[in-house]
Order: structure tokens, then C-alpha cells, then sequence
């Protein structure tokens, strides 16, 4: 498992498993559940809400999200021309404080923006 972080709750743990997608651990129960999510995903970041889950498709050039117990997933931003550090080397998503997407960019030092997505 790679890039594991704990839900807001510190109940769960997300994890990125290297070709099976995403998988939930419930420490309580010692039990593992697929999340039947792709596996191109990376830097799994929880949101405030603790059951939605972003993700960075580095194939793509995009931003994911996916509710915990829903199928499917949404675009919620596209790169467009901004290149992102090399992702072998310091990559990086997150959300800011209110759930906005942010990614490293390349343009010589690390740079952090917020890509407006639009709620």
C-alpha cells in the first residue's frame, strides 16, 4: 500500500494499492474494503467531509474525486498548460482548507496554485 492517510476522524485509513485501486482499512474491525476505484490515482487526499477522497491522474493531467460507498468518479480540474513537478521525484496534490485542489508546478522552483474549479 502507498501514500495511506487517515480520514478527518482518524477512523479509517485510505490507501493506494500499486495496481488493485484504492482499499479503506477499519482499524476497529480489521477489515480491508476495495473501493473499486482505479489505480492510475495518486496522492489520495481525504476531504473535510471524510467520505469523498481526490485524486491526481498523472496520465490524464487531472483531478479526481469519489464518495466512500459510490461508484463512479468526477473530474473536478484538468492541468491544462500547467506542467507538474516530475512525478518520480516530488509530485504532490492536496486540497487547501476549503477542498480546492492544489498541485506543484514546474517552472524551475515549486510554486503551489489553486485551480478553481468551480463548486
Amino acid at each position: 500500500m502507498m501514500g495511506a492517510k487517515c480520514a478527518p476522524d482518524g477512523r479509517i485509513l485510505g490507501a493506494r494499492a500499486w495496481s488493485l485501486g484504492y482499499w479503506l482499512y477499519r482499524p476497529q474491525a480489521g477489515t480491508w474494503e476495495d473501493l473499486r476505484q482505479p489505480s492510475n490515482l495518486w496522492y489520495p487526499t481525504w476531504a473535510r467531509d471524510g467520505a469523498t477522497v481526490y485524486g491526481f491522474s498523472l496520465d490524464e493531467r487531472a483531478i479526481y474525486r469519489f464518495r466512500i460507498g459510490r461508484p463512479g468518479r468526477e473530474k473536478v480540474a484538468e492541468l491544462g498548460s500547467v506542467q507538474p513537478t516530475a512525478p518520480w521525484l516530488d509530485a504532490w496534490m492536496g486540497l487547501d482548507p476549503d477542498d480546492a485542489p492544489l498541485v506543484l508546478r514546474s517552472a524551475g522552483l515549486s510554486d503551489l496554485f489553486v485551480l478553481d474549479y468551480g463548486s
